[in-house]
């Protein structure tokens, strides 16, 4: 995730790398404590106040695809909440286009899912000859991290109530060297949050969205669940009060409605997978890993 080759903390592997994962994982933990959830909840608002805006202003029959709004959401909510840093892809929905970012992440994926499926395509791009839309968009998507990283630098050392991701990043210390770490290893880190934290959140909205559309039931035991708290919009009352943090517990049959949406559509990203410790068991006959563990290679390596 890094122009340089360097590994994020969900691609690192080995005991030279071993290092990585355990202090980037440790140092960003915080970011996701109830109270760090809590205090970024008001900027995931703001995007999603935008979003229903937008949504609302458009034609009344008017088509719109709801897996890239819910892709869009999450980027911005992302980029605010986690970074202070409005990257507005939202506003491509007003176009009726895909956003600028989110074509760079999705094409620049399948650049990188076409090298590790076929060790062949790599060579073929070593050779003489215009870049593909692929390395384009890669190069556009480092730019934008390295921009994003060169900003958060240029605020200066972050204030200590700051539980944002960016903030927790901005502190982690290497282990052998005792300094900050350094922008190479930085970069990396920054760069898979976005590339591999927004797809899951968005799938699992739109699949969400789906699958109440597909029952009307469900759809109106919800409605009445947000009328009960004064969180939908009836006839005497069209502009209802904007949710507060406090409101997600209150939200149970809302709550029980994601899981179940996660449960029957589950959404993660393509890896390579690969069963470590094979060992025959004497029982069945059949091969079984030794741990009952697998190793997954994500394709944003």
């Amino acid at each position: 995730m890094s122009p340089r080759g360097r590994a994020d903390f969900l691609s690192a592997e080995g005991d030279s790398e071993d290092w990585l994962w355990r202090t980037v994982r440790r140092g960003v933990a915080p970011a996701f404590a109830p109270r760090a959830l809590r205090a970024a909840y008001p900027k995931v608002a703001q995007v999603g106040a935008r979003l229903t805006e937008i949504l609302l202003s458009r034609p009344q029959h008017e088509a719109i695809d709801m897996c890239n709004v819910c892709m869009c959401e999450t980027i911005d909510a992302l980029g605010l909440a986690g970074f202070n840093k409005d990257f507005n892809t939202i506003e491509a929905i007003t176009q009726g286009q895909q956003a600028d970012l989110l074509h760079v992440i999705y094409t620049a994926n399948e650049e990188v899912a076409r090298g590790l499926y076929n060790p062949a395509y790599k060579l073929l791009q070593m050779l003489p000859g215009p870049r593909s839309e692929g390395q384009l968009c890669m190069r556009r998507f480092h730019t934008i991290m390295q921009d994003l990283l060169q900003e958060l630098k240029a605020r200066g050392p972050p204030a200590e109530d700051d539980d944002s991701l960016a903030a927790h990043l901005l502190r982690i210390r290497d282990p052998g060297t005792g300094q900050l770490l350094s922008d190479e290893w930085l970069l990396p880190q920054i760069s898979v949050l976005f590339w591999a934290g927004f797809d899951t959140t968005g799938n699992t909205m739109a699949w969400t969205l789906y699958c109440i559309s597909q029952h009307p039931e469900v759809e109106k035991k919800i409605a009445d669940e947000l009328r009960e708290h004064g969180l939908l919009a009836v006839p005497d009352q069209p502009l209802p009060r904007g949710p507060h943090y406090a409101d997600l517990d209150k939200l149970t049959y809302l709550t029980c409605v994601i899981k179940e949406a996660m449960r029957v559509h589950t959404v993660r990203h393509h890896s390579q997978k690969s069963k470590l410790n094979v060992v025959t068991d004497s029982c069945d006959g059949c091969e079984h890993p030794l741990d009952n563990s697998y190793h997954c290679r994500s394709v944003i390596d």
